[in-house]
């Protein structure tokens, strides 16, 4: 469960926002089925007992229950806080994030309820206090001329201690019952449940309440102040004075800066809040407002609560004065400037340029303040709060349903639109017009992966045989049969949704309608009411009109010196033949009938042949003209190959022992496997280990270039273009015959991956990259990534082509594929693991009330059959800024930027890809500011609940090794990067955009199988790491166990055996196997956390303090991690700089 921010006091638990169960499937055009099976697939029960609230009415929209729980017209007493407060309000505060205040001060009651209808959040002003006429800004800072430095040369930001001119109080906000149209800004869209968000309330603990966006305010006093400049570690960019008005903040996230003055730290961060010792009773605020003193408020008239400004009474000591004069160190009231400070209005700043009788003077060591980084918007919370969707989630029927965060454990029912595990748009609704999006700038695009592993929960989509006529299809667009096809003349025609077409019904497929426009048959026709499901395909379908067989994997095994002398070839020959056992099969099949062939390489090609008793070799030299010796022995099913295969792969080492070859070849290894599958008249893949650059006199030849230096440079692009054309030219070869290419490369040297994974790239294959390859370390973690290659489901021979409602295409396209026109996408191969998105854009405006995309892929499957999959997601179409940003998805908008943002950086270079990526953000950002929340003050930084993460990802992208990698990493890591996130995922995009970081040290199991999942994790900062504990930091690539000098010897000594963790040799350090509860607790988080993604991580332990752990901290990207980068907080401020910029 979600723990608040802080304890709740006596008064009251938090008030939870409840989400409401998505309505049952609707009756539509096409038909809802009535509750029954069909053949041989079980529907999903509409009953209430399933979670279904009833199936509405025709033409209704959902109806959503009230927030259970949540009182109507709540506002906050207005009694004091009570000295003996457990908040009492720490010396560092953070601002106010946007008029919505970090902190809310406990009470002792509930605040009474109010009677009245339930309203929507609505924000109450407050009177601010009122500025004095004298106030001064401090350290000296000029009005007009920009930043100054103060004699110790610190830059402090322009910045005035004026107070906000409009401060809000917050009232919570409960789900409404029922959707009427409302021109509030904050009412809740027709159709779609409340965002959900926990902000606090000024007289209640913090408690998770409804509200359209979240309000987050980088200090600051009123808009238009000048700025300094945004490069200063640790300080506020442009023109965000620190929390309190006047003081500068100082360097934060554990970073010194060497400006920064000398003197005692900082408070404590927020995470542990010091004890203030009682002061004086607090006058009650004026107006039935939040009393004084709460945490994270501004005072009112009657005075501040401790560490805070003050209002017209009086400062509090360590803050800049009121009228009454100053507090010592400070700025001075009319009286005079003190020295090293500014004067009052009319005179120059003494101690400083151009002041008469100017003296260098050190200021007094003060409490500094700073924006509390854990006060931001927070992944984790945002990830725990969605947690509590995980379950049944029902796609929705006629719309889609925003679906939950792909962090979170789901399982979709599909009632007409399929999983968004299968495809995720970046939007639940269409723009009307492109007007919507030109302003927003959100992209609207669909994520799929068309073939992505299942919830253990789900269905999977069912196989239709609809017999010699085949697929149902749109006579003019050539849609395919969908449940949102709208029948018509008592069911001999249907109207495509498409194109709005009319296209006769054939006899066989006729069936007639009921009173309410069904089908009578829809119960057996699962196209009709599901979202996603394959019909089988007839010879029209196929290559020369002859179905396909089985499909092949050759296995291309580097013979070569260095192969032999890491221990590559003998880790491979020593397992390939047990990991052939998980050859992929169709659901419910005995065995695979995918048939295997053998062959090796160094500068020339070996094949074997299977087919006899006694396996022979033959070898090809002419590697200029390569052919295949042998078809039929070449490539059986494993079944009958398996004996075989086992003598084969036990004399290939012996063989090659005594080799002294060192140049290999590549190309013609490629097109000795292309040829064999070509002969032999399959799709298949080759999997290919290889060891070294290919240098050997043969096509495809390359030469070591040491362009290193090049990387995080404007000639950067240089090094990330292969040499030449071969292999973008081969892969096309490949593409056209249904080939793929995995690469798995052993490399201790340049291999230059840019030349060689443009095969993998085009093709839809994987390239595997083990660095100074060591078998004693490394093969368990290349066996494992071998074992799910093989046995991951995959279909091969791929083309797919989305179609939309008309008004709307598809123009745009990111993954890995082959295109050679505008529409259709080649891929000789998808796998569970791969994702393309689908960029539409608008023709005309939508005429529709819905805008429905199909996306259709044609395959060959692992049987050997031909098949289409057919995925189905319909959206409504609105003008509507409110709408646009309430059913926006992070994920899918976030992997569609990082897919961007790569292919920018590789073909225009780092500065036009940063200026593309921020410009679009703070657009997005302004929008939502200017369109949907103009009402709130200019100075406030306000974000959309669903994306108030954006800035946080959208930093972390720029960050990514894939973009910002300079000459610290090798260019073969960058481009293997590169090539990792081009058809990635959009769930692995998410992890590695911000990893999953959890305590372990406390893990204690006596069965493993007690922990099915990795919980409690923490926020992606340095400060958030306790030295007394260990974490597992996972982003997918890699993982590290990050060990606190200060751990419990006795965890030490269980885990690695050893007396202290000085003893601990982190340079080989593996996490051996040991019978002890804590042991088995940590192995087996590594063991949950390795299960997440297609590729196992190679584990790094870092002790505190130690040579890795700056590599480490890169990895933690809420921190600045090197010079060219922002801190989260940094990025927010100059966020909302930039959000200013385009608003005025």
């Amino acid at each position: 469960m979600f723990a608040p921010p802080f304890p709740p006091s006596a008064g009251g638990g938090p008030v939870t926002s409840q989400h409401a169960p998505f309505p049952g499937q609707n009756p539509n055009m096409a038909g809802a089925p009535p509750q029954t099976a069909f053949g041989g697939f079980p529907k999903p029960a509409m009953e209430n007992s399933h979670g279904y609230p009833g199936v509405p009415q025709p033409g209704g929209a959902p109806q959503m229950p009230g927030a259970p729980g949540a009182q109507p017209g709540m506002r906050p007493s207005q009694a004091s806080v009570p000295n003996s407060s457990p908040y009492q309000p720490p010396s560092s505060v953070p601002a106010s994030i946007n008029g919505v205040h970090n902190m809310a001060p406990p009470t002792s009651q509930p605040p009474p309820p109010q009677p009245g209808p339930v309203p929507t959040t609505s924000l109450q002003p407050m009177q601010a206090p009122t500025p004095t006429t004298n106030s001064q800004p401090p350290f000296g800072v000029s009005q007009a001329n920009g930043p100054l430095s103060t004699p110790a040369g610190q830059a402090v930001p322009n910045m005035r201690p004026t107070p906000p001119a409009q401060m809000y109080q917050n009232q919570p906000q409960a789900a409404q019952s029922s959707y009427g149209a409302n021109s509030q800004q904050n009412a809740p869209t027709p159709g779609y449940p409340p965002s959900s968000s926990y902000q606090p309330n000024s007289a209640a603990p913090p408690a998770p309440m409804t509200s359209q966006h979240q309000q987050f305010a980088p200090p600051g006093g009123p808009p238009g102040m000048p700025s300094f400049p945004s490069q200063m570690a640790g300080q506020a960019p442009g023109g965000f004075p620190g929390p309190g008005g006047g003081m500068p903040p100082t360097p934060h996230g554990g970073f010194a800066h060497p400006a920064a003055p000398s003197g005692p730290p900082g408070p404590p961060m927020m995470g542990g809040q010091p004890q203030l010792g009682a002061g004086p009773p607090l006058p009650p605020m004026q107006g039935g407002a939040a009393p004084p003193g709460a945490p994270g408020f501004p005072p009112g008239p009657g005075g501040p609560a401790p560490g805070f400004p003050p209002g017209p009474g009086g400062p509090a000591p360590g803050y800049p004065p009121g009228p009454g004069g100053p507090a010592p160190g400070f700025p001075p009231g009319p009286g005079g400037p003190a020295p090293g400070f500014p004067p009052g209005p009319g005179g120059p700043p003494a101690g400083f340029p151009g002041a008469p009788g100017m003296q260098a003077r050190q200021p007094q060591p003060q409490p500094q303040q700073r924006l509390d980084p854990n006060m931001m918007p927070s992944a984790v919370e945002v990830m725990e709060i969605d947690s509590a969707q995980a379950g049944q989630f029902p796609t929705g029927y006629p719309h889609a349903n925003p679906p939950p965060l792909v962090s979170t454990d789901f399982y979709a029912v599909d009632q007409g639109n399929c999983s968004p595990r299968l495809m995720r748009s970046t939007m639940y609704m269409a723009p009307a017009s492109n007007d919507l999006l030109k302003t927003a700038q959100i992209p609207f695009a669909v994520a799929i992966s068309p073939f992505a592993a299942l919830h253990s929960k789900e269905r999977h989509p069912p196989i239709i045989d609809l017999g010699p006529g085949g697929p149902v299809r749109c006579q003019r667009c050539k849609a395919y049969m969908c449940p949102f096809m709208e029948f018509q003349d008592g069911g001999r025609r249907f109207r495509c949704p498409f194109c709005h077409a009319s296209t006769p019904v054939e006899d066989v497929y006729f069936a007639h309608l009921d009173h309410t426009g069904r089908r009578t048959d829809i119960d057996h026709r699962p196209e009709l009411f599901l979202g996603a499901y394959e019909f089988i395909a007839t010879k029209q379908y196929c290559k020369n009109g002859l179905p396909p067989k089985e499909p092949a994997f050759i296995f291309m095994i580097d013979v070569s010196y260095n192969a032999v002398q890491n221990g590559m070839l003998q880790v491979v020959c020593s397992n390939l033949e047990k990991l052939l056992h998980r050859l992929p099969k169709e659901l419910g099949a005995s065995e695979s009938v995918i048939h295997v062939g053998l062959a090796t390489f160094d500068q020339v090609v070996h094949f074997f042949d299977l087919s006899a008793a006694q396996p022979s070799m033959l070898v090809v030299g002419d590697v200029d003209d390569m052919f295949v010796p042998i078809v039929d022995g070449l490539l059986l099913p494993y079944s009958q190959a398996v004996s075989s295969i086992r003598a084969v792969l036990a004399e290939i080492p012996r063989l090659f022992a005594p080799t002294k070859i060192t140049e290999t070849i590549l190309g013609p290894v490629v097109q000795a496997g292309l040829d064999a599958l070509q002969c032999a008249d399959r799709a298949g893949k080759l999997v290919i280990f290889s060891t070294s650059l290919p240098t050997y006199e043969a096509p495809g030849k390359l030469k070591a270039r040491n362009e290193r230096n090049l990387l995080g440079t404007d000639k950067e692009k240089t090094a990330l273009t292969p040499q030449g054309e071969f292999y973008s030219k081969l892969g096309e070869q490949c593409v056209k015959a249904g080939v793929t290419v995995d690469l798995f490369l052993f490399p201790n040297s340049f291999v230059d991956v840019a030349s060689m994974a443009q095969l993998s790239a085009v093709t839809g294959g994987n390239v595997y990259k083990y660095q100074y390859f060591v078998a004693d370390k490394d093969a368990p973690r290349f066996l494992a990534d071998l074992d799910h290659n093989i046995s991951r489901q995959i279909a091969f021979d791929c083309m797919a082509r989305v179609r939309s409602s008309a008004g709307i295409r598809p123009v745009l396209f990111q993954g890995s594929f082959y295109m050679e026109n505008s529409t259709d996408l080649e891929m000789a191969s998808i796998d569970e693991d791969k994702s393309f998105f689908a960029e539409l854009k608008h023709d005309d405006k939508l005429s529709d009330q819905n805008a429905i995309v199909q996306c259709a892929v044609l395959f060959t499957s692992v049987s050997g059959q031909r098949r289409l999959r057919i995925l189905n997601i319909c959206l409504p179409v609105s003008s509507d800024y409110n709408q646009l940003y309430r059913v926006a998805d992070q994920g899918a908008l976030v992997s569609y930027m990082l897919k961007n943002a790569v292919q920018a950086n590789r073909e225009r270079g780092n500065k036009e890809m940063k200026d593309q990526v921020f410009q679009r953000c703070a657009q997005i950002l302004a929008t939502y500011r200017e369109k949907v929340s103009e009402s709130a003050p200019l100075g406030q930084l306000i974000l959309p609940e669903t994306l108030k993460l954006l800035p946080l990802f959208v930093n972390s992208i720029v960050k990514n090794d894939a973009i910002n990698g300079g000459s610290e990493m090798t260019v073969d890591d960058k481009v293997w990067m590169i090539e990792l996130i081009r058809g990635m995922r959009v769930d692995h995009a998410m992890l590695l955009l911000y990893p999953k970081i959890v305590p372990v040290d406390h893990l204690e199991l006596q069965d493993p199988s007690e922990m099915t999942t990795v919980t409690g994790s923490v926020r992606a900062s340095y400060e958030n790491l306790n030295h007394t504990r260990a974490y597992l930091i996972d982003n997918g690539i890699v993982l590290f166990l990050w060990i606190g000098l200060g751990v419990a010897e006795a965890w030490v000594q269980d885990i690695f055996g050893v007396n202290s963790i000085a003893m601990l040799d982190t340079e080989n350090a593996q996490i051996p196997e040991k019978d002890n509860a804590r042991s088995r607790g940590l192995r087996r988080a590594v063991e949950l956390l390795q299960e997440v993604g297609p590729r196992k991580r190679k584990l790094f332990v870092v002790r505190e303090k130690d040579a890795l752990e700056p590599w480490m901290k890169k990895f933690l990207v809420e921190d600045r991690s090197g010079p060219n980068v922002m801190s989260y907080v940094d990025f927010l401020c100059y966020i909302h700089r930039e959000i200013r910029n385009i608003l005025s």
